[in-house]
């Protein structure tokens, strides 16, 4: 009888460690990924930190903290953050940021950066990758938590990863940027919408826009209207109007230039006397390239402006829309003047806004 109770004390007793070890695999398995996190345009890079103090590194920054276009003074596209895979493997809170990308030597067989990618890619990526020296870039989702983004750029050697990043760096902008565009406009429309001033947009010139709360009217008369946002050591406006369409060369540089310039010397100055808006191209040229909306032939420009008469100035987008059904120019400029302020975000908050024009 003792033997028989024995017999059962310990069959009771491993039936308990056996299903507490099935319980903490399913916890492991079913464990609650954390939701990524980061300001907009943040990008972690992670890599051996000889990589990243080397040439490999010079090359990634030279493309990934190219400057934004245009701004009076220079802030780079993306916001760079480093870690080393060791610092990754120690601290969870650093594996829960939203955009990642990762360099590795897969040469270097010791390197955590090049062991880490391995696991990531899979065996047969791997074996390609060592063969040849070709691109080789891959994307994961979601690895350490929810909403996060990992690109993966390695080679076969530090030469290679570093045409890796230059060849490949095109692409994975564009991908950052399409992760990045619903933050933003969240970000530029965290107030809402204005129907009112959308309502009067449309009555006015034929077009719906999207205007977020906190723009008023500053200037209207019949075919202009200038909405104006003050917040904390930052002014944004919007200058819209319509002009007569004749020819293609309203759309060139230097129909642009003078079409904003007009508006700036009848509507826009300071308390300076004799101020008015100009485009200061000679500082730094402007930059324009064509593109569509709803379908209709457009140019989109980049630059700066300054005050004639007075110290103050800021960057500038405009978007010139041709309407052929009216045989119209639609044109919406948009400027801030935030004088010690970073811009970069604010100009994107501006581009998008006026990038939601239709007919």
């Amino acid at each position: 009888m003792g033997r028989l109770t024995s017999s059962f004390f310990f069959l009771v007793i491993f039936i308990v460690l056996f299903l507490a070890s099935c319980a903490m695999n399913d916890s492991k398995q079913y464990e609650r990924k954390p939701t990524a996190f980061s300001k907009i345009n943040e990008l972690t890079v992670v890599a051996d930190e000889e990589l990243w103090k080397g040439m490999v590194g010079d090359t990634f920054r030279h493309y990934f903290s190219a400057p934004y276009l245009i701004l009076p003074s220079p802030e780079s596209i993306f916001d760079l953050r480093y870690f080393s895979p060791r610092k990754i493997q120690e601290e969870r809170i650093f594996r829960s940021l939203r955009n990642y990308v990762i360099l590795a030597d897969l040469s270097d067989t010791s390197s955590l950066a090049s062991k880490m990618v391995k696991a990531d890619i899979g065996h047969d990526k791997y074996v390609e990758a060592m063969g040849d020296s070709k691109i080789n870039t891959s994307v994961g989702k979601d690895r350490w938590a929810i909403g996060q983004r990992i690109f993966y750029l390695y080679s076969n050697s530090q030469t290679g990863l570093s045409e890796t990043i230059k060849k490949g760096f095109p692409a994975v902008r564009n991908k950052l940027y399409e992760i990045e565009a619903p933050r933003i406009k969240a970000t530029a429309y965290q107030g809402g919408e204005l129907d009112g001033l959308e309502n009067k947009i449309f009555e006015k010139f034929g077009a719906k826009m999207d205007i977020p709360k906190g723009y008023v009217v500053a200037v209207e008369e019949d075919n202009f209207l200038w909405l104006r946002r003050e917040t904390k050591g930052v002014s944004s406006s919007l200058l819209l109007t319509t002009i007569p369409y004749k020819n293609e060369a309203q759309l060139s540089d230097k129909g642009i230039r003078s079409a904003r310039d007009t508006l700036g010397y009848k509507y826009v100055s300071s308390n300076a006397a004799n101020s008015y808006m100009k485009t200061n191209d000679i500082d730094l040229p402007m930059f324009s390239k064509k593109t569509t909306i709803n379908e209709r032939y457009a140019v989109e420009t980049h630059g700066i402006w300054e005050m004639e008469n007075d110290f103050m100035g800021g960057p500038f987008v405009n978007l010139a829309v041709v309407n052929e059904t009216k045989g119209e120019l639609f044109m919406a400029d948009g400027f801030i003047f935030a004088p010690g302020e970073k811009k970069r975000n604010h100009m994107q908050y501006l581009d998008t806004i006026l990038k939601t024009v239709e007919f």
